[in-house]
C-alpha cells in the first residue's frame, strides 16, 4: 500500500516513493545533477532523515561539470492548501525554511522549525 504522506516522483505508471530525504541530501550537499538506481517503489527510510543519504554522497564525492543547472527563481509567493494542509513558498535573497505542525495532541501540539540552508550546516 503507497505511502499517503509522502513525496513520489514519477513517468507514466513507474513511480518512486518516499524520495524526500535523499531529495534533501542531494540539495543539502549542492548536487543538481545526478543519477539515482533503484530497485522497487520507495527510497529505503534509513534513520527517517537525510543524515545517512549525506554520509553517502560525501564519501562517494562530486564533480563539479563544466555547464550550470537551470534554475527555479521565486519571484512572487506561491501558496497551495490542500486540506488542513498548507505550503507557502516565498522569494527571498537566501534559502531558508520554515516548518510549522500543530497536532491536538498534548506531547506534540505546535512546533516550528527555521533553518538557513547552507552545507555548512549539515
Amino acid at each position: 500500500m503507497p505511502s499517503e504522506l509522502c513525496t513520489a516522483l514519477g513517468v507514466g505508471s513507474s513511480v518512486v516513493r518516499t524520495t524526500e530525504h535523499v531529495l534533501a541530501a542531494l540539495a543539502g550537499c549542492e548536487i543538481d545533477n545526478a543519477i539515482l538506481e533503484v530497485t522497487g517503489d520507495e527510497i529505503p527510510v534509513m534513520d527517517g532523515s537525510a543524515g545517512p543519504f549525506v554520509q553517502l554522497l560525501r564519501s562517494a564525492g562530486a564533480v563539479q561539470q563544466e555547464r550550470r543547472q537551470p534554475y527555479l527563481k521565486i519571484v512572487k509567493p506561491l501558496e497551495v492548501i490542500d486540506g488542513n494542509k498548507r505550503v507557502v513558498i516565498k522569494p527571498s535573497v537566501c534559502t531558508k525554511v520554515t516548518y510549522s505542525i500543530e497536532y491536538n495532541h498534548p506531547l506534540i501540539q505546535q512546533q516550528t522549525y527555521d533553518f538557513d540552508w547552507s552545507t555548512d550546516a549539515l
